[in-house]
């Protein structure tokens, strides 16, 4: 748990100081967690989720993909859509160098025919900006959305729903929150 705790710490700009003061802890016990020296009991984790303002599963460390005999494990951005507990991974058969990627489940029809309810996507979420015309998943008013992304100028990007039942906007760039960048698309129903 260490690394995102002292990421997360300095994220939301407080010092081991300031914290293990809220926390009514030593720093140096802070300190120990943070380095994973010592274990980070629950409650404490609670307590620290409460004021860097996150869930208690940020905490934890991010798991680096599994690559036996060419599959990846990457875990489910978004299990919830097909019922399944936090943390779920799938194995895919890719080779994947970086630790920033996850799947998404598509949830509905708003990128058919293209790609359908079930569909699944590769998701780098270390690109969070617009770096080419193509699919990326976005915060909407709170919520993801997997959309295809074209900028129209230096300050418009155009949000399109391959369904075409749903209708394109265009957002002004500095508006756009980019939560990853899709690499790869895969169709359950080709997996049948």
């Amino acid at each position: 748990m260490a690394n995102n705790l002292k990421r997360l710490r300095k994220e939301q700009g407080l010092t081991v100081t300031e914290l293990a003061r809220r926390l009514s802890i030593s720093q140096a016990n802070l300190t120990k967690i943070e380095n994973a020296q010592i274990g980070l009991k629950p409650d404490l984790a609670q307590k620290i989720a409460t004021i860097l303002n996150v869930s208690p599963l940020a905490l934890e460390p991010q798991k680096t993909p599994k690559q036996p005999n060419g599959l990846t494990e990457l875990e489910i951005l978004n299990p919830e859509v097909l019922n399944l507990p936090a943390h779920t991974t799938l194995p895919v058969f890719k080779q994947l160098s970086i630790q920033t990627c996850f799947l998404y489940i598509i949830p509905d029809d708003t990128m058919a025919p293209t790609l359908l309810k079930h569909d699944l996507v590769i998701l780098d979420t270390s690109c969070q900006t617009l770096q080419e015309n193509g699919l990326y998943l976005i915060n909407n008013h709170g919520s993801n959305e997997l959309v295809r992304l074209q900028r129209l100028k230096e300050s418009c990007i155009k949000v399109i729903f391959d369904n075409k039942n749903y209708e394109s906007s265009d957002i002004i760039a500095s508006e756009l929150i980019i939560k990853a960048k899709a690499l790869q698309t895969i169709k359950t129903r080709d997996l049948s």
